[in-house]
Formats: C-alpha cells, structure tokens, sequence
C-alpha cells in the first residue's frame, strides 16, 4: 500500500508535468501581451492629454513616435528640428515643428518637462517590451505548434490556442 508520502511525491510530479506543457507557458505570454497592450493604452492616452496641455495642435497616429518625441523633448520648446525628422520622418516632422512654433499651448515648467518625459520613457518601455514578448511568442509558436503556427501565423495560432484554452 502506497504510504501518504508517496501519493503526495506522486501528485507533486503530475502538477509539475502539467505545468512544464509549453502551451501554457505560451498561453501566459499572450495574456501578458493583452495587459500590456491595455496598460500602454492606458497610459499612453494620459500622456498625451498630459502633452497636449503644452502642444495641443501635436497630430501624431502613431503612439510610439509620439511617446519618442516626448521623451526626448519633453515640450513643443524643446523640439529640434533634425531630431524630430528623425523620429517620424522628413514630411511629418516638417508639420510638426511648423505647428510647434505657432502653438498656444502653455509652456511647461522643468520639473513637469521630467516628469512627462519620465512617464514617456517609461511607456517606451512597454513598447519594447511588447516586441520582445511578441518575438517570443512567435519562436514558440513556431516550435510548440509547427503545423497550426505555418497555417495561420505564430501568434494567431497561440490567441486560437489561448482561446481554446489550451492544446
């Protein structure tokens, strides 16, 4: 007869196998992917109301050039000029920094200038780290589930299997 010991060793390696399966580690990455796509919106979007009190004519789609330009300038005051075109492009830059010279946005003071610029710096980094777990998540779709990663794209696959709760 098996001692109390031995059923708890024995139930101890079944969670452990469990919970080696690669699919929910990818299942866990793609969540995360989810909360940190949630958490940038969040933030970004208090960033730039933040900004626009300084730059409200600042018309930019795109969330991380945005969030580059504000944390090296900090305010429309700041911006340079081949700075900026190297940020979002010749074309771009050249309306932005026309529209920063006639703004009628207030000024901002230094210590709001490194404190949006921190929150900026901050949401970069959710950006980054977004690409680095996308990466990972497509390697590992790619070696968990060849087949289904081949027919619909790594991290379509891994959302399907996410949804189906597992594979």
């Amino acid at each position: 007869m098996a001692s109390r010991e031995d059923f708890f060793k024995s139930a101890k390696a079944g969670v452990t196998a469990e919970y080696a399966r690669k699919d929910l580690h990818i299942m866990q990455a793609v969540r995360s992917l989810d909360d940190i796509d949630e958490a940038k919106s969040l933030l970004f979007t208090r960033l730039a109301e933040w900004f626009k009190l300084n730059f409200p004519e600042m018309d930019l789609a795109n969330e991380e050039s945005c969030c580059q330009l504000i944390a090296e300038f900090g305010c429309k005051e700041n911006f340079g000029k081949e700075k900026v075109y190297a940020i979002v492009g010749e074309n771009k830059g050249g309306e932005i920094f026309a529209a920063s010279k006639k703004s009628f946005g207030t000024p901002l003071l230094e210590d709001d200038i490194e404190a949006i610029k921190a929150l900026a710096t901050r949401i970069m980094g959710l950006f980054h780290a977004r690409k680095a777990l996308e990466e990972y998540v497509t390697e590992a779709s790619n070696n968990a589930f060849p087949n289904l990663s081949f027919l619909l794209e790594p991290t379509i696959a891994a959302r399907l299997v996410t949804a189906a709760g597992g594979l």
